[in-house]
């Protein structure tokens, strides 16, 4: 991916001490482009669908992480979510259905959240990339649309389990 071809990653940042937040937006503006909200309750539906990835506290006054990810997911929009919490082993329990992609306990170092986003953006653009690259042929037969269908998802499934890895690692430095 070269960077005249690369598209900025959005990240939608909820969180409600305006300090933290200002820090999260401030750092990781340099690198995706960002949005925050202090307040979970006034999040609008264009943010949601506008962001690749939710980076959110879980503890909030008026509704939980777990709360906006849900009103997210009922909107339709499953986006990956990267959650920074003091409360890691109360949220852990109401965490089974959904898309985290990771759960960092406070304080979060930034560059390990940085390092969180940025993989998963390049993961997310090589997907794309792949994706474009096999349905672009026009005048695709059933069986070559099913074969191509199948390529991707091994792509796809192959990009998943490096990306786990990928992030364990850099989890294992960051200590």
């Amino acid at each position: 991916m070269t960077e005249a071809s690369a598209v900025r990653f959005r990240v939608l940042c909820v969180e409600d001490d305006e300090a933290l937040l200002a820090t999260y937006v401030s750092t990781l503006s340099d690198r995706f482009d960002v949005r925050g909200y202090t307040d979970s309750s006034s999040i609008p539906m264009e943010d949601f669908q506008w962001a690749d990835v939710l980076l959110v506290d879980y503890n909030m006054p008026v509704k939980t992480g777990l709360d906006v990810m849900e009103e997210m997911y009922c909107m339709g929009f499953e986006k990956p979510v990267v959650f920074v919490t003091g409360h890691v082993s109360e949220l852990l329990q109401g965490l089974q259905n959904f898309h985290v992609v990771e759960v960092l306990g406070k304080p979060a170092s930034l560059n390990v959240i940085s390092g969180l986003i940025e993989t998963y953006a390049a993961f997310y653009q090589d997907l794309h990339d792949f994706q474009v690259s096999l349905f672009q042929a026009d005048g695709l037969t059933r069986s070559d649309l099913d074969k191509r269908i199948k390529q991707f998802n091994a792509f796809k499934f192959s990009k998943l389990f490096n990306l786990r890895n990928r992030l364990n690692q850099q989890k294992r430095s960051a200590s």
